[in-house]
């Protein structure tokens, strides 16, 4: 009797798996990528080498990124990113210091002096309580782009870089205005004007360097208003390639003559892609939670 009793409770238990994979067949495995199983990383520096546990590298790298100051909402957003950024980029790697923006424990202590225990204790909550969670787009890890201030609204992501990358903006930042670096201004002479055409031009325009405006040319913006293509010197360039050139805070520029070489009038702090850092702090004080927040600015995603 016994026998029976179990064997009726197994067919009860199984009855509704059975039914499900009549109906809907076996189901079928998660496309999306297997995370890291590793629980610590290697920092290398020029010297010497590091091993420390993820979490604290993960608090390391936010620390270097975002103002401590920032709503705890946006810390865990970008927590998100650097974790996602980790998994796509780099797990199962050691990590140069050189490549990857990290705050080790002494520079933080260093920064932060007696708020450094109130300070590390928040960066740790912001990781902690988004542990192991990552972005997705389409099954596959998103490349979680990040910029410090828009000049306005983010930029397209497949405009700029094609396919697959849809889910990158553009949205609009309505408060980014108010950042204290929104607007900064660059000046270059005419010498050190030269000295760029010279390394990157191979001279050409330096002859008719009297009108340096003429020779950097901004030819074509976003709707962002980011600059996606430049004349310099006669060529064709991508405007991140000259942001790049010529170390601009901003992709978002005008070029204007000054004295006797060039200013560049920037608004926004990055290149533009992604989540604004400022912005996501602006949506945490009007409530928005990380996930809120992450879905904002990056198109049918996933947060799992």
């Amino acid at each position: 009797m016994l026998k029976d009793v179990a064997a009726v409770v197994v067919v009860v238990c199984l009855l509704p798996y059975v039914v499900t994979v009549l109906v809907a067949g076996v189901p079928k495995k998660s496309g999306k990528e297997k995370l890291s199983d590793k629980t610590d990383v290697t920092i290398v520096y020029d010297d010497r080498s590091e091993k420390m546990p993820l979490q604290q590298y993960f608090i390391g790298v936010l620390a270097s990124q975002m103002s401590v100051e920032y709503e705890m909402e946006a810390l865990k957003a970008q927590a998100v990113l650097v974790r996602t950024d980790y998994e796509k980029n780099q797990k199962d790697q050691e990590v140069s210091a050189k490549e990857q923006t990290f705050l080790s424990m002494e520079q933080m202590k260093d920064l932060w002096q007696e708020h450094f225990e109130e300070n590390y204790q928040k960066l740790e909550r912001a990781v902690v309580d988004t542990k192991g969670i990552c972005m997705y787009y389409n099954n596959a890890l998103a490349q979680p782009y990040y910029h410090a201030i828009s000049a306005g609204k983010s930029r397209n992501g497949a405009v700029l870089l094609g396919n697959g990358y849809e889910y990158l903006g553009p949205v609009t930042c309505e408060k980014d205005y108010l950042a204290d670096s929104y607007v900064t201004i660059k000046t270059i002479t005419k010498k050190e004007l030269c000295e760029k055409l010279t390394q990157y031009y191979e001279g050409k325009g330096i002859e008719s360097a009297d009108n340096p405006a003429e020779i950097c040319k901004v030819v074509q913006k976003d709707s962002a208003g980011y600059v996606e293509q430049m004349e310099v010197a006669g060529q064709s360039v991508h405007g991140e390639t000259f942001r790049k050139q010529f170390l601009l805070p901003s992709g978002a520029f005008e070029v204007e003559p000054w004295e006797d070489g060039l200013r560049f009038v920037c608004k926004g702090l990055g290149h533009g892609l992604g989540m604004s850092l400022y912005g996501a702090n602006e949506l945490a004080k009007n409530g928005k939670d990380y996930q809120q927040i992450l879905n904002y600015f990056f198109k049918d995603i996933a947060i799992e």
